[in-house]
């Protein structure tokens, strides 16, 4: 089992940076995958020596890929949100327990600070957290789009990176 995973990783070819991209992307919308352990999984096979052309190989096979998809992805998540959360709300508001009114108090607040910035972009960065709820969240308030795809981008980037790499030296170390 472990050779068949290790020769699929290795053979790294333009279907499955595609797979990554799409796996990321999926999981995003509608969760189907654990993408970090997929990824720990994926760095522990991905090569024998870190060289500048493994981490060359891992940026654009694997890092990219996923930091691009799960981007994508979490913008239609986003884009459901930021353009039907008013209406879900307001129709709903009697078993939520708030209204939209409450939802406009809350934007304009976070408007004011930096908070709901930090939020996004910490969560992306910490693997095993629900970010679904973060995005639904984001759109809800209507946070500008530019500002959430760029926070989002860097975070995802952040931690598949981390993983991608802690994975990578630990996996040297143990299948030695």
């Amino acid at each position: 089992m472990f050779a068949f995973v290790q020769n699929w990783i290795l053979q790294a070819g333009a279907w499955s940076t595609l797979g990554f991209f799409v796996g990321a992307f999926l999981e995003e919308v509608a969760f189907p995958l654990p993408s970090p352990l997929l990824l720990v999984g994926v760095a522990f096979f991905f090569g024998k020596p870190i060289t500048i052309a493994a981490i060359g190989k891992m940026l654009g096979t694997v890092i990219l890929p996923i930091t691009f998809g799960a981007t994508l992805g979490s913008l239609v998540v986003f884009g459901i949100a930021y353009s039907g959360g008013r209406v879900a709300i307001t129709k709903f508001s009697k078993y939520l327990g708030f209204s939209w009114d409450e939802v406009e108090k809350v934007r304009v607040k976070l408007a004011s600070k930096h908070s709901d910035e930090w939020t996004v972009f910490v969560s992306r960065c910490i693997p095993y957290t629900p970010t679904t709820i973060v995005t639904v969240l984001a759109g809800i308030v209507r946070m500008n789009v530019w500002k959430f795809i760029l926070l989002t981008f860097g975070g995802i980037f952040v931690r598949v990176a981390g993983l991608f790499v802690g994975a990578f030296i630990f996996g040297q170390s143990i299948f030695k």
